[in-house]
């Protein structure tokens, strides 16, 4: 008989396994869990040096998995952002701005995030003349809560060198002369150049601050989809993170999906974004935005050039990510996923569509025929006001149901730092959703957040429920999600996280 080094009583544990089978106890050894269920079944596993823990009738859930992470930028806005969600006119955002400069030497980058401009006063960017009345000796850029636009103040911009003709840049009517503030495509060449004012110790500091957030909210598994400078990062040092990180690489060119492939890594994925975000009016959509008839969005590429990428990476076996946010763009995603599996047939690819926000009825059947799967953020329909820029085309986005009835494997995730990573919220969107045809159960809520997401990145072998065999990655968490009223889900709190059989987070609330 095995002797656990760890073992759990006295618990309500809710397996998540296909049975739906509940168990009272827990026995761990080394990373592994080697026997669930009765209190009677499991003390057989203890000897002399187990542990023993007492969880008072808690709860244990799998670890939460969250599918969608730009994880450096999510630890490098705790450890010096400015997180802007609550602000309500630009001077409380040049207030925040002039206060927490003196925190960052001159010559640094000052990063804020999580603004919503339609929230704010003046329903607009701070300019860059704006930014420069208050920090104009740092770099400063102030991201959108969805990330497809910022604003930059002069010295920002004189860095960046955007030549004059750049897609993106936004221009005064009446002097043509930049702004300051950016846009798909240019939002994204702009972090790139950014990237590099952060030294490698700040990004590794932010990595562990990142890690430690993750474990705080019962995170055990996070999908990173980064830039070049992230996924280099994590590359060498997720290994030492309390969370477990699989890694998605960011492409922008065939010569980047090249480089990716010669890695030689397969469990790596690949990320292409083909459209933008209904914020900032790039979000692909057939129909023009309700706030602003002239535009239909953005594709970034043609179909053609992203042909080119994912026909590359499939070929090579990599499982593919992309951001497809509007119908149009979704549209442009199926058909190209739908070329490459023709070209060259695969059953199990589980190629991803990101975000997948409003699509029709006949694209969710394409998805299912083809076997696609779908990193969804609940969160976003919860937090944003969508109906401002798509009107009552929000009734028929993020049709979860929908998705259900069609059996097409969909996972949670926050897209941090857009969203704040908080599984038990995105299980709680997912229940109390304003449209019925967008709610789903509690069980199948938990299942998104759990074992979806494992299967998403084909590890349900080793994780995702509770069952012997599997990696120990648990959470604690304080009250059973069937019980309490469905509003108040998301004021459960979570009381400990165990990633491979370590306790890696501790509530300061007693179990």
């Amino acid at each position: 008989m095995e002797i656990a080094d760890l073992v759990f009583v006295n618990a309500k544990v809710i397996t998540m396994d296909e049975n739906d089978t509940m168990a009272s106890a827990i026995a761990i050894k080394g990373e592994r869990i080697i026997s669930v269920g009765s209190e009677s079944k499991v003390k057989q596993f203890v000897g002399k040096g187990t542990k023993v823990v007492n969880l008072e009738g808690k709860v244990v859930l799998p670890g939460f998995i969250d599918t969608h992470v730009h994880f450096l930028l999510t630890g490098l806005g705790l450890i010096r952002g400015i997180d802007l969600w609550e602000v309500r006119s630009i001077n409380e955002i040049l207030d925040k701005i002039s206060a927490f400069k003196e925190k960052i030497p001159k010559g640094e980058l000052i990063r804020g995030y999580r603004l919503d401009e339609s929230r704010i006063r003046e329903r607009r960017f701070p300019t860059r003349w704006e930014l420069d009345k208050v920090a104009p000796e740092h770099y400063i850029v102030i991201t959108n809560v969805e990330g497809h636009s910022c604003t930059v103040n002069t010295k920002t911009l004189e860095y960046l060198n955007f030549p004059k003709n750049a897609k993106g840049v936004d221009r005064d009517p009446v002097t043509d002369e930049p702004t300051g503030v950016l846009r798909d495509p240019a939002v994204f060449s702009a972090h790139h150049l950014l990237d590099v004012l952060d030294s490698d110790v700040t990004c590794i500091k932010a990595l562990k601050a990142a890690a430690d957030k993750a474990v705080s909210v019962g995170l055990t598994t996070i999908h990173a989809l980064e830039w070049a400078r992230g996924f280099n990062l994590l590359l060498k040092h997720r290994e030492s993170l309390p969370v477990r990180i699989k890694l998605y690489a960011v492409a922008e060119t065939p010569k980047e999906v090249d480089d990716i492939i010669g890695m030689q890594k397969p469990e790596i994925g690949v990320k292409i974004i083909t459209d933008g975000a209904f914020g900032a009016h790039t979000a692909a959509l057939f129909e023009p935005y309700s706030d602003n008839p002239s535009t239909k969005g953005t594709l970034i590429y043609t179909d053609e050039e992203l042909n080119k990428m994912v026909m590359k990476a499939h070929k090579a076996g990599l499982q593919l990510a992309l951001h497809a946010v509007g119908e149009a763009a979704i549209e442009q995603v199926l058909n190209v996923y739908e070329k490459a599996l023709k070209v060259y047939p695969k059953s199990n690819h589980r190629h991803r569509i990101e975000h997948f926000e409003l699509p029709t009825q006949d694209q969710i059947k394409r998805v299912a025929k083809l076997g696609v799967t779908l990193a969804m953020q609940p969160q976003h329909l919860c937090l944003f006001n969508y109906k401002e820029f798509i009107g009552d085309r929000v009734k028929k986005a993020h049709p979860y149901k929908l998705i259900q009835e069609n059996n097409i494997l969909v996972a949670g995730g926050s897209d941090s730092p857009v969203a704040l990573m908080d599984p038990l919220f995105c299980v709680h969107c997912l229940v109390n959703m304003p449209e019925p045809d967008q709610r789903v159960s509690i069980r199948e809520a938990l299942r998104i957040n759990t074992i979806n997401g494992a299967k998403m990145g084909f590890e349900e072998h080793v994780k995702g429920t509770i069952e012997a065999g599997k990696l120990a990655d648990l959470v604690v968490i304080s009250d059973d999600p069937y019980s309490v009223e469905p509003e108040k889900i998301k004021d459960i709190k979570v009381l400990m996280t165990i990633v491979g059989g370590k306790i890696v987070y501790t509530s300061p609330e007693k179990l």
